[in-house]
């Protein structure tokens, strides 16, 4: 063989060169070959060309992304069928019509504005849209747009590929709704603490307080001045009092002594309360389930709580309204919901509705206690509180109580009264570290006759004790540092089983109860007490006094 180039030479090793007439033959065949590899070539090019657009084209089709390609003036030439999917337009549909079908009014023109400013300037837009279906119904895309130039570097097409972003959107609002409400739980956990911390503090001012204000009441003449201005001071202690209660609300540690409670009937008690003081202007509605079972809580903090909700309902309806009160069976708790047609609230009103002293109210129309009670008091009972409210479109406040806070009525049975003949001349031993309550509650017991002597802290107690002086009542303080009361009492048993001791605290019955199981001589007390309170309490306990000389 030879090579073909631009003048054919060819020879043979065998027979010598050709001559001119086999020449002509090869060069004729060799211009023939020639053109079958550039036909063959193009062919070559033009099926890949075939196969490159396929493969663009199953990849258009099968894209999980939206695509979407217009004209120039914005009119859609081509539509996938994830873009069918996910709004609704078919093709057919879709093809020859601005992709403004798609607007959504909830995306702010400014949007818009961007968009078009940054693709007249021959750049690509990357942002997000809420767009709506075929539909109405809203959905989330976040959208690469672009232009398409042709040859002369005049736009021809736009392109844009859009993901639904609808379920991340959602996703996301739930996890920031999820953080908000931890972050909310944690500064009402430290508020909480705060507040229980305050409350124990005033509860023993107003303890020295009340109980001095008692003992100088009982000695004074009835109808002296000075016994109205003492009347005054216990009143106001006793308001005082319902206050830190509130706090202790908030706090979660004033749960009393639990019982069963039956929701509708505290319902159907609130209702007769209101119709005779602000029902005037409001018409109210029961929805009340029956055969709910019982919760078992705390009766007084739950009629507070509803209290609560129904006069911020109230006063949310200046003009009037409707107030609906619905109780309900739900996966084997309960439910209560408060619902009215009031001015409502404002996210960043509603954002803080439950923080203590948080309040709209003008000054000396609310202490910002309310919802921030109802809080604390579904949280002692182990419930939820939740608060929905939009301006001028009401409130519905909603209160579940968990499955194992419902229990099946027990006959209740009925409680021996006590003697209300209080014995005197009891030789009393108050354990309590603060000095304003032994130098106030001191002098009231003195009052009622009994002789008083005082130690600021359990050990002191105990070696008072131990020394064999005769005590026929130990009044004792829960809460003291060092040794707390609920750790002296059973020191105090094994030194006197038989003594009668009276736990005194500023929070719950509830947190005593244990104390209080098995050991028929402990009782309880709450503080801040009256001098009729503490002598009602003494004459319950039916303490003979003990012979043997006073402390």
């Amino acid at each position: 063989g030879g090579e073909v180039c631009g003048t054919l030479t060819v020879y043979s090793t065998e027979t010598g060169f050709f001559g001119p007439h086999e020449v002509a033959l090869l060069e004729e065949a060799a211009s023939d070959v020639s053109f079958a590899l550039d036909h063959l070539a193009g062919e070559a090019q033009r099926k890949q060309l075939e196969e490159s657009l396929r493969t663009i084209s199953m990849a258009m089709e099968q894209s999980p992304f939206s695509v979407m390609i217009t004209d120039a003036s914005g009119a859609i030439e081509y539509v996938n069928p994830w873009f069918t999917k996910v709004t609704g337009y078919t093709l057919t549909e879709a093809v020859g019509r601005n992709p403004r079908i798609l607007k959504s009014p909830s995306t702010p023109p400014t949007v818009y504005q961007q968009l078009w400013s940054t693709l007249a300037r021959g750049e690509v837009w990357v942002g997000e849209l809420e767009n709506r279906r075929k539909d109405g119904q809203p959905f989330h895309e976040r959208s690469t747009i672009a232009p398409v130039k042709g040859a002369d570097d005049r736009v021809i097409h736009y392109i844009a590929i859009k993901e639904d972003i609808t379920g991340l959107k959602r996703d996301q609002e739930e996890r920031r709704s999820l953080e908000a409400q931890l972050h909310q739980a944690q500064k009402l956990e430290s508020l909480g603490s705060l507040a229980g911390g305050v409350a124990h503090d005033m509860n023993n001012v107003l303890g020295a307080i009340l109980s001095l204000s008692s003992a100088l009441r009982e000695g004074a003449d009835p109808f002296s001045p000075v016994a109205k201005s003492l009347d005054t001071i216990m009143s106001a202690c006793l308001r005082g009092r319902g206050v830190v209660k509130g706090l202790l609300y908030f706090a979660q540690k004033d749960l009393q002594e639990e019982q069963l409670i039956d929701l509708n009937d505290l319902v159907r008690e609130m209702k007769e309360l209101l119709s005779h003081t602000t029902l005037q202007r409001i018409q109210l509605t029961l929805d009340l389930q029956e055969d709910l079972g019982r919760i078992r809580g705390d009766a007084g903090a739950l009629s507070h709580a509803l209290m609560n909700l129904c006069v911020n309902a109230i006063d949310a309806m200046p003009k009037g309204g409707s107030l609906r009160i619905q109780t309900a069976a739900l996966d084997g708790g309960v439910l209560l919901r408060v619902q009215d047609t009031g001015l409502g609230m404002a996210p960043e009103v509603l954002a803080k509705a439950m923080e203590p002293f948080f309040t709209t109210k003008p000054r000396g129309k609310g202490t910002g206690l309310g919802l921030a009670m109802v809080y604390g008091t579904m949280k002692a009972h182990e419930g939820t509180f939740e608060l929905h409210s939009q301006s001028g479109q009401g409130t519905e406040a909603i209160l579940r109580f968990p499955p194992g806070r419902v229990e099946r009525p027990v006959p209740r049975q009925e409680a021996v009264p006590a003697a209300m003949d209080a014995p005197v001349g009891l030789r009393v031993l108050l354990v309590d570290d603060d000095e304003l309550i032994r130098e106030a509650v001191g002098p009231m017991l003195e009052v009622l006759g009994h002789t008083v002597t005082t130690a600021p802290g359990g050990p002191q107690a105990l070696a008072f004790l131990r020394e064999g002086r005769e005590v026929d009542l130990v009044i004792l303080d829960m809460n003291m540092p060092g040794m707390s009361g609920a750790e002296a009492l059973p020191r105090i048993l094994d030194l006197r089983p038989e003594l009668p001791v009276l736990m005194a605290t500023g929070f719950s019955d509830h947190e005593i109860a244990p104390l209080l199981k098995d050991r028929p001589t402990v009782s309880s007390i709450r503080k801040p007490f009256s001098l009729k309170e503490i002598q009602a309490k003494i004459a319950a306990l039916g303490i003979q006094p003990a012979p043997g000389p006073r402390p």
